[in-house]
């Protein structure tokens, strides 16, 4: 940081009351209102921080994308300084509703309250602002998640000659959790990997809840150390222990969200090996616990078999419900509870425990320790980070046994319960909102005094009027093209040549998906090119076929069918294959067609029987994302002495757009994981540098598809 940015900076050391700016603009997150906070009881909790920092501001505007219940709440909110909402009043869709915001924003904190072009603030709205325009903002984001928002506000602000400073706060990794939920390669990973470098390149100050979230924001979107700060999760003050309250024997509680994340069914299936009628003995025999020399181990007798509490809501509640009644395990499933219910179950559960598959800085948690509660969570990112080992609660390996295991011990060992609780909420006092707050105002004035300093935001995203969605196909289409045309040509020509070179690639997979969409999830192109046939035709009935790279095994079922072979599929990828099982349990498959999990490069494949042996290797659309690729030809050759290998690959000379681009320094490829994509002199000579013979070579749809003999 200059020595400048130093100086501009409040002495909040001196004078923790000092102004920080004008007005604070918080954007919550995606498809979040206030009534989404109240509903789920954390309102107050979540606006404890606001209300403390609202002394330091003259305004706060709150923009939310509830509805109009929206106003009332916040007019209802304790604070030192006037509160305004901007809602999604009229239910637009939420492209429809960003675009209005900026200049809402803009209109609420520059112009008379309730005067402005985009119209009246809402009537409930009676604490709008009525002090004088700001010439100083932050805008703070309370997720990544809806962080454009953000970006766009701050933008217009500063077209305005504002000071603005941007602050991207994530309390969790918001781009790893849809990876982890849609998968890594998914178009919607992608696109929050995309939105969250956006913001976070933006940002004045990068906030995270914690130092292993930052750290992987500084690694993926190369953030300077001193750009971000931590900021945890604060506990409410009423989240403490009550010495007067006895701890329910065997009483295991979870609150949360019923959903696959948090894998509560690990959590039943752990409580069903501590059920009565196994516990005793699993315990004498160490099947779950080897006792120590404490005196106070005696397993739980049949009056005292353990009980689970759930409370939350979710997808899976049914199901989550019959396994319960499956495993015939005591279960109690509660709905959402205002916070004081949830902090007095929290004080009387003999454990807490949770074994989610992945967190950010997870306040369930968080309160259950402050609460002295005896607590278990699994081994998993943002769960372990938020307990000490052994010192503030116990961290178990993500399966039944082991969970059960840490419970049990818990549950039997009352002194190691009592001492784990005591210091988990002797630690948890590092969190209280006082010990939070500053460092919450540390990041407001380090957004303030920077305020843009680095370089203007990217761009964000290019925004079509609401109107579009109504339109017919052909009319949308050509406003789309009279918006790009009209761009380009206010460029240079290098540089409109650079741009529509460039811009043609995220276009095509936009319709790439669009096309895989509209199949529900099979791609139009296998029907429409019947590029399976290639394959099918050059395959005799029972010949043994290894399909490497098989995807979700679209072309090995043709070919089990159409040639009536005996397949197998290779792919790294465990969605791929879990889609592929489906297929093949669906269409009554599996006696020809069976998929394995391995890395082509360096497994080795095996037909059922053991034996290494296929009459046919296939190669579909795999080879160009290889590496060493010549190697990677003679190695199959040995491991599996096919007769032939069938080859499909891309050919770069397939239109003058490809050429054109790579001369332009644009990347040609249709894919950017390609390694290579292939003229037809550079195909022969790779397989002629395997050793392999072409037999037969076709060009059809941009593609070389190629017959390759193995020799003896």
């Amino acid at each position: 940081m200059n020595a400048d940015v130093l100086d501009a900076l409040p002495r909040a050391d001196r004078d923790p009351t000092a102004p920080i700016a004008d007005a604070l603009v918080v954007t919550l997150c995606a498809s979040v209102g206030l009534d989404t906070w109240a509903s789920c009881g954390i309102l107050h909790r979540e606006w404890a921080l606001y209300h403390r920092l609202s002394t330091r501001y003259r305004q706060i505007l709150l923009v939310t994308e509830g509805g109009p219940a929206d106003h009332d709440i916040a007019k209802a909110l304790p604070a030192a300084c006037p509160v305004a909402v901007i809602a999604n009043d009229n239910k637009l869709d939420r492209p429809a509703f960003a675009a209005t915001v900026p200049q809402r924003v803009r209109e609420l904190l520059l112009s008379p309250p309730g005067r402005g072009t985009v119209g009246p603030l809402h009537p409930a709205n009676a604490r709008a602002p009525t002090t004088p325009s700001p010439t100083s903002i932050v805008i703070k984001t309370d997720q990544m998640w809806g962080g454009d928002l953000a970006i766009s506000i701050a933008a217009n602000l500063r077209d305005a000659g504002l000071r603005v400073g941007l602050i991207a706060r994530g309390g969790y990794p918001w781009s790893r959790f849809v990876a982890w939920e849609q998968g890594p390669s998914s178009p919607f990973a992608a696109e929050a990997a995309a939105a969250e470098a956006e913001l976070c390149r933006a940002a004045d100050v990068v906030v995270g809840s914690t130092e292993r979230l930052l750290d992987d924001l500084r690694w993926r979107y190369s953030l300077d150390n001193d750009r971000t700060l931590c900021v945890p999760n604060f506990l409410p003050d009423d989240a403490r222990p009550d010495e007067s309250i006895t701890r329910q024997p065997n009483t295991i509680l979870y609150a949360g969200r019923l959903a696959p994340q948090k894998r509560i069914d690990l959590l039943i299936d752990a409580v069903a090996l501590l059920s009565s009628a196994s516990l005793s003995s699993n315990l004498r025999g160490g099947a779950l616990w080897a006792p120590s020399s404490s005196p106070s181990l005696a397993p739980p007798q049949a009056p005292n078999t353990p009980r689970l509490v759930l409370i939350g809501e979710g997808p899976l509640e049914a199901t989550l419900r019959a396994q319960a009644a499956d495993r015939a395990i005591q279960a109690t499933f509660l709905p959402r509870l205002p916070q004081p219910e949830l902090l007095a179950h929290m004080r009387r559960c003999a454990v807490y425990a949770q074994a989610s598959a992945y967190e950010g800085h997870p306040k369930t948690v968080l309160e259950a320790l402050a609460c002295a509660a005896p607590t278990v969570v699994a081994d998993a990112w943002g769960l372990s980070d938020a307990v000490a080992a052994g010192i503030t609660g116990l961290i178990a390996r993500p399966d039944p046994e082991s969970l059960a295991r840490a419970i049990a011990r818990l549950l039997t060992d009352r002194d190691l319960a009592a001492s784990l609780g005591r210091e988990a909420a002797r630690d948890a006092e590092r969190l209280r909102l006082d010990n939070i707050l500053p460092l919450e105002a540390r990041a407001h004035e380090l957004a303030i005094a920077r305020a843009g300093e680095r370089t203007s935001p990217p761009p964000g995203a290019v925004r079509w009027g609401a109107e579009l969605l109504a339109a017919d196909a052909d009319t949308a289409a050509q406003a789309w093209a009279r918006s790009l045309h009209g761009y380009s040509r206010r460029l240079a020509p290098d540089k409109r040549a650079l741009f529509c070179a460039t811009v043609e690639t995220p276009i095509y997979h936009v319709i790439d998906q669009a096309a895989l969409d509209s199949g529900r999830g099979v791609h139009p192109k296998h029907h429409l090119m019947r590029y399976h046939d290639f394959f099918v035709e050059r395959i005799g009935e029972g010949e043994t076929v290894l399909d490497l790279g098989c995807g979700y095994a679209e072309v090995a079922r043709s070919i089990a069918t159409g040639a009536r072979a005996l397949v197998t599929g290779m792919d790294f990828s465990p969605a791929n294959l879990a889609q592929a099982q489906k297929m093949i349990d669906r269409e009554g498959l599996a006696a020809r067609l069976r998929v394995v999990e391995g890395d082509i490069t360096r497994d080795r494949a095996a037909r059922a029987d053991g034996d290494h042996h296929f009459d046919v290797v296939v190669l579909s659309n795999v080879l160009e994302h290889l590496q060493d690729r010549a190697t990677l030809l003679r190695r199959y050759a040995r491991w599996y002495t096919p007769r032939t290998i069938l080859i499909r690959v891309p050919a770069f000379d397939r239109n003058w757009q490809t050429a054109w681009k790579a001369k332009l320094g644009v990347d040609p490829r249709c894919d950017d994981t390609h390694e290579t994509e292939y003229t037809e002199s550079s195909l022969r000579a790779e397989l002629a540098a395997a050793g392999l013979t072409i037999e037969e070579l076709i060009v059809r749809w941009g593609e070389y598809w190629v017959k390759a003999g193995v020799a003896a």
